[in-house]
Order: C-alpha cells, then sequence, then structure tokens
C-alpha cells in the first residue's frame, strides 16, 4: 500500500552492493592488487540512482520525482510556485514509472512479486496502478470497484482528458465464463467510476486508445504457436491488418501516428526494428516513417502522439522533431549543456517546462528543469551525488575488425589517474542480444573502473539499433561469431598495449552472462 508522508526523506544511510556485485570484485581483486586510488565507496555506484524519473505537469505547474535512498522508492510530487513537496512511501512495491493524467492526477505505475487469489496465474512480478490526485492529497489503486477483476497492469496506462475530465485507459485481468483474459478498463479519475470498454478476443494484451477515448488498435499473442495479430477498429467492427506467425521479436504498440488517429507499429523487419503508422481508415500496414539507424520514437506525454524521433549517428544520438518550434527548442536545451548528452524527459504542454536528463562525461548523470519563460535552468539533483567528478572515468570509443573482417564498435572506459598501458581487462558484454551500449554513464563500468580496471563494452553481432547487418549477423552464432567478436575486440586493446592480455576477465547478466560462460570455456 502506497502512503501519503508530510515532507520530504533526506536520503541517508549506507548500502551493500547485492551478493553477486560484492563477490565479482573480490575475485577480480586479486588482478589489481595494491590499487588504493581514494575513490568513491563501490555501493555509491551500485545503489538505485538517487532520481530516476522527473516529469513536468502539463500544466506546467508540478513536477514528480521518483527519488531513492539508494534502495527503497519514493515518489515526490513538488509545486513549482510554493516549493510545496508532497512524498508518497510505495513501502515494498517498486515504483516503475510516473504518468500525469491531465495536471491534477498523477499515475503511478508499481510492480510487486505477488500471486493472484482465484486466477489462474502463477506467482510473478505483477503491475499495479495507483492515482493520486492533487486536489484531494488521496492516493487509491484503479479497478477496485469491480468484482472478479484484479488490479494487474499489463501494458502502460493510456491517459486522456475529454470535455474537461481526466481518463485513464487500463489492460486488466479478469474472470471469465471462459477463462481469464485481459480486458481494457475505462476510469474516471475524479469519481473513480470504472467501466469495461472492450473485452477484447482469448490473446488480446494490449490497446490502443484515440484522442476520443476509443480503442483504436489492439495486439494479440498466442503464446502456444507464437503468432500475432494486429487488429484495427473500422467502421465499428475489428480488422486484421497484419498476421505473423512466430515473429523472431513482437511487435510493439508504441503510440498514435502523427495524426493523432492511426497506430504507431514498431516491428522488426530485415534485422532492424521499423516504425510504421497504421491507418484505421484503411486497414493497411504503413510505409516505414524513417529510414535512420538506432531509431526511438518521441511521444507527446498528454496525447501519445508521435512528435519525432532520437537516432544514432555514429556515436552520438540526435533528436529530429518534426515541428520546427519544438525542434528549435531542442537544440536550444542541448545548447545549453555542451559537450553533454541531453535527453528531454517531459515537457508541458506548451513546451515552456523541460525536465531533462543531463549526462556529463565528466561529472555524471543529473536532472535539471529549463523554464524557457524566465530563462533559467535549476539543477534537481544528480542521480549518483555520493560521485564526485573524480570518481568518474573517461569513456572512449574504440573500433576493430573482427578476424573475418566484419567492422565492430563498441566503448572503453579507462580508469581515471593510470597511464593507459597493460591495464588490467572487464569485458563487460550487454544484455538482449538484441541491444547495444552507447556512450554515457554505465554505473557497473564506473565501478570496476574505478579500482583500476580498464572495461570493454562491444556492440557485438546480434546487437540491435545500429544496422539491420550487424543484428542479422548474430543469428545461429551464439558461442560463436558473437563470441569471437568480444575476443577480437581484448586482442585488439592488447595488440596496442592498452590491456595486459593475461589479466583478464569477463563478466555479464542476461545474455551478457552466456557471454560470460561462454568466454570460460
Amino acid at each position: 500500500m502506497i502512503r501519503v508522508l508530510n515532507a520530504l526523506d533526506r536520503p541517508s544511510g549506507s548500502h551493500s552492493l547485492l551478493t553477486f556485485k560484492r563477490v565479482l570484485v573480490a575475485l577480480a581483486a586479486g588482478m589489481v592488487a595494491g590499487w588504493s586510488a581514494h575513490a568513491a565507496p563501490l555501493d555509491a555506484y551500485g545503489r538505485l540512482p538517487a532520481i530516476e524519473t522527473a516529469i513536468v505537469s502539463p500544466d506546467g505547474a508540478s513536477l514528480a520525482l521518483i527519488v531513492t535512498n539508494g534502495e527503497r522508492r519514493k515518489i515526490a510530487i513538488r509545486d513549482l510556485a510554493s516549493g510545496q513537496t508532497s512524498v508518497l512511501d510505495s513501502g515494498d512495491a517498486k515504483v516503475r514509472d510516473l504518468q500525469w493524467a491531465g495536471s491534477r492526477h498523477l499515475l503511478i505505475l508499481t510492480s510487486l512479486a505477488s500471486s493472484q487469489n482465484n486466477l489462474s496465474v502463477r506467482r510473478g512480478e505483477y503491475g499495479r496502478v495507483y492515482d493520486f490526485s492533487l486536489a484531494s492529497r488521496k492516493m487509491r489503486p484503479l479497478m477496485n470497484d469491480l468484482d472478479l477483476v484484479v488490479n494487474a497492469l499489463f501494458a502502460r496506462p493510456a491517459a486522456r482528458e475529454i470535455d474537461g475530465k481526466p481518463l485513464a485507459f487500463v489492460g486488466g485481468l479478469t474472470q471469465g465464463a471462459n477463462g481469464d483474459r485481459i480486458a481494457l478498463y475505462h476510469v474516471v479519475l475524479d469519481t473513480g467510476f470504472t467501466r469495461t470498454d472492450d473485452q477484447g478476443f482469448p490473446d488480446t494484451y494490449d490497446w490502443l486508445v484515440g484522442p476520443d477515448g476509443q480503442p483504436l488498435a489492439e495486439a494479440e499473442y498466442r503464446t502456444l504457436t507464437g503468432r500475432w495479430a494486429l487488429k484495427v477498429l473500422r467502421k465499428g467492427s475489428w480488422a486484421t491488418v497484419r498476421v505473423l506467425d512466430d515473429p523472431e521479436e513482437t511487435p510493439v504498440l508504441v503510440g498514435l501516428g502523427r495524426d493523432g488517429r492511426s497506430a504507431l507499429v514498431k516491428s522488426l523487419e530485415d534485422g532492424a526494428w521499423t516504425y510504421r503508422e497504421v491507418s484505421s481508415e484503411t486497414a493497411a500496414w504503413g510505409t516505414p516513417v524513417t529510414d535512420k539507424v538506432g531509431v526511438e520514437a518521441i511521444l507527446e506525454p498528454v496525447t501519445d502522439r508521435l512528435v519525432g524521433f532520437t537516432s544514432l549517428e555514429g556515436d552520438v544520438r540526435t533528436a529530429e522533431l518534426f515541428d520546427p518550434r519544438d525542434q528549435a527548442i531542442w537544440k536550444a536545451v542541448a545548447a545549453a549543456y555542451p559537450g553533454d548528452r541531453v535527453k528531454v524527459v517531459s515537457w508541458s504542454a506548451d513546451r515552456s517546462k523541460l525536465a531533462v536528463l543531463v549526462d556529463s562525461p565528466t561529472t555524471g548523470p543529473a536532472y535539471a528543469l529549463v523554464d524557457l519563460t524566465a530563462k533559467t535552468s535549476t539543477w534537481i539533483g544528480d542521480t549518483y551525488p555520493e560521485i564526485r567528478a573524480a570518481d568518474i572515468s573517461t569513456v572512449r570509443p574504440v573500433r576493430f575488425a573482427a578476424r573475418d573482417g566484419t567492422p565492430l564498435r563498441g566503448f572503453l572506459t579507462l580508469p581515471a589517474g593510470r597511464p593507459p598501458e597493460k591495464l588490467p581487462l572487464v569485458v563487460l558484454p550487454h544484455p538482449g542480444p538484441a541491444q547495444h551500449d552507447e556512450p554515457g554513464f554505465n554505473w557497473l563500468a564506473q565501478a570496476l573502473a574505478s579500482r583500476g580496471y580498464a572495461v570493454l563494452q562491444v556492440n557485438y553481432r546480434g546487437s540491435d539499433g545500429l544496422t539491420g547487418e550487424l543484428l542479422k549477423g548474430g543469428y545461429g552464432e551464439w558461442g560463436r561469431k558473437m563470441q569471437s567478436d568480444l575476443a577480437d575486440g581484448v586482442e585488439s586493446l592488447a595488440h596496442q598495449g592498452i590491456v595486459d592480455p593475461g589479466r583478464v576477465c569477463i563478466v555479464g547478466e542476461d545474455y551478457g552472462g552466456y557471454a560470460a560462460l561462454a568466454g570460460m570455456t
């Protein structure tokens, strides 16, 4: 249960890293015996970030944050005019995200390992969604007024404001005569009244809701057969647009298209993630919106409408917004932090206030509030406040060719205060494998570098977000070319004299854990 506190708790106390992190450092400690730099303690790197997100309300009057004391999360809501702050304690629940529904309601997305009584589902990590009313200062879980409905969140809610009323549209688990299924619920946030908008088909798991609050598209997935289908609501009935049997990666309903009336779908095609706008009027599989590499959609926070993209140009992520005014705002904000990686996290409806994440290569990541009307930038706080500039190591891009000539890229973190010669090396393959590393602060790489190690992150074959050829190059190559790509990166550094080939270890999670085991063999 989430409870409301009266004042912002100051982060305090020191917490140990998780056991596997302690074991990792202990096992590797012998590789850099004698290293005694006065770096920050390891738990300063390994704790949860002190701030995990910051979102501005549509009217620009409030700022909501997920804050931590290093181990537990809380929600802070600040009135920007008065400076008054309320804090909500999530207890044992993990706060996963925040979302404004209008300017007077904050949706809080949490998860907790639990069992769902009387439902044919196993114990697992189930999502829940709460509504906090700024007017009443009260918190309540959504969908609690319906029998046989479980407040188990299966997709990000859609928030809409229709006729001045803030609404939330949530996919929740319900019991029926033919078994359990996910249905789309319509919640009036001012009253808590809930109704069922769409029961969906037996395999429906996600919806898109139009600006009028009506279902626009839905996705189905059959676990046993791997069949995925996209349907749009056309002239009052559901029309099938696309069916994929046993897809390599399940497509994703991202949001609404540029016109606010089409569905924006992200799918893996020919080894690359592609965005398409699907019209409910024609029910046609649209043409790709962009052909750029490493694309991520930018959605308007109030309507979920596509307003632009970020993409990778070499090792730099840039933004392209369709509205010239939005593009000018983004460029002005980025120019205010030269040399830093700047990400706009949220903005008010009129774009006058923006919450941004500024990742500095010298001081680390931090959140700031930009007020374009007042022409000010206010520091919200560092994500790792115990880490000083002297505790942050340099990250530089690396390029090398695999043994078969395939060009590869990655990043090398070099320990501060040591010459780049004959260093002990930790290879840190990213999870996935269909993910990729980008430059910027990585807590584990920085923690290891603070103890004297060089850290290599390779975008090996099988990584996504760069080129389709690189992703497809990993098909069938687990433990083979995907593994030799990592070894070739080590050999390249050893050949340059940067690392000592006799002092190399490998560690990772998810696919990175598989690569670590394969590396040992």
